[in-house]
This record gives structure tokens, C-alpha cells and sequence, in this order.
């Protein structure tokens, strides 16, 4: 139950499976699925997201020093 009036249940893949109405005082009791098996995160940690992060600072130090040697 929430305040806003939204109860949804969303499962691993991000579909709603179920819903109630909005502002309606109610329950909601339904099965959730158990993922099975690693997800990337799991396999892989913050490994991923460091490396989006370097790559992305490499890329934009890169414009930036390419930007300088046209003006100057």
C-alpha cells in the first residue's frame, strides 16, 4: 500500500504483472517469480559502470583537447 495511490507489482524484465486501481484502499496478493540464475551485475559488479565512466572521461578529455588546438 502507498500513499500516492500506486500499487504495481513489476517483475525482472520490468512488466507490470499486476496492479490495483489508483487511490483505492486495498491489498494485493500475488506470487512473485524467483530469478534464476547470475545477472550481469551479479557477474560482473561495478566493473561495467567503471568502465563506462573512464571511457566516457577519455572521450570528453579528447573533444576537449581537440576543441583547444582549433582555437589556438
Amino acid at each position: 500500500m502507498t500513499n500516492t495511490g500506486v500499487t504495481s507489482l513489476v517483475n525482472a524484465k520490468g512488466e507490470v504483472v499486476k496492479t490495483l486501481p489508483m487511490f483505492t484502499a486495498d491489498t494485493m496478493q500475488t506470487e512473485v517469480e524467483i530469478l534464476n540464475g547470475e545477472t550481469f551485475y551479479v557477474r560482473f559488479g561495478d566493473w561495467f559502470a567503471w568502465a563506462m565512466t573512464i571511457i566516457s572521461l577519455a572521450v570528453a578529455l579528447f573533444a576537449w583537447k581537440r576543441s583547444f588546438r582549433k582555437v589556438g
